[in-house]
């Protein structure tokens, strides 16, 4: 990414990640967490029973564990379409269906036509590898 591709991810929720000079992720422990998840009346937090102790989650905890700038509300009736989004159509138009490899390919290849783009594909990358970690052949969902 150029200087400026990187001024404007660092500007993002994911821009402390830059920070970070050697990231492991252990996606296990996420999982055997997420199995435990139990149901309640707080629409925006996630619960969980871990040894009898109910534990939650929320965006406020996610900002503090990870650093990362979180605040507002996301709406996501803004998102447009899948058969609006030009940032697919421009960088994956020779995929039915888009993979993390093919996020990972488009990422190193550096194929955005602007500085926008870039960092919405780094950011997908991103997202792609938290995820997605287990196969590079896993189609992201356009939704």
């Amino acid at each position: 990414m150029t200087d400026v591709q990187l001024g404007l991810f660092r500007e993002t929720c994911f821009g402390k990640l830059l920070d970070f000079q050697d990231l492991k992720l252990q996606p296990q422990p996420v999982h055997c967490l997420l199995l435990r998840e139990i149901s309640h009346s707080i629409p925006k937090e996630i619960w969980f029973d871990v040894s009898g102790f109910r534990l939650h989650f929320s965006i406020a905890e996610f900002a503090v564990v990870t650093g990362l700038k979180c605040s507002g509300e996301f709406d996501t009736s803004t998102i447009p379409s899948s058969d609006s989004n030009s940032l697919i159509k421009k960088n994956f138009n020779s995929c039915s269906k888009v993979t993390r490899e093919d996020i990972e390919t488009c990422f190193l290849g550096q194929k955005a036509d602007c500085d926008e783009d870039a960092v919405k594909i780094a950011i997908l990358y991103v997202l792609g590898l938290f995820f997605f970690t287990s196969s590079k052949d896993k189609v992201i969902s356009e939704t």
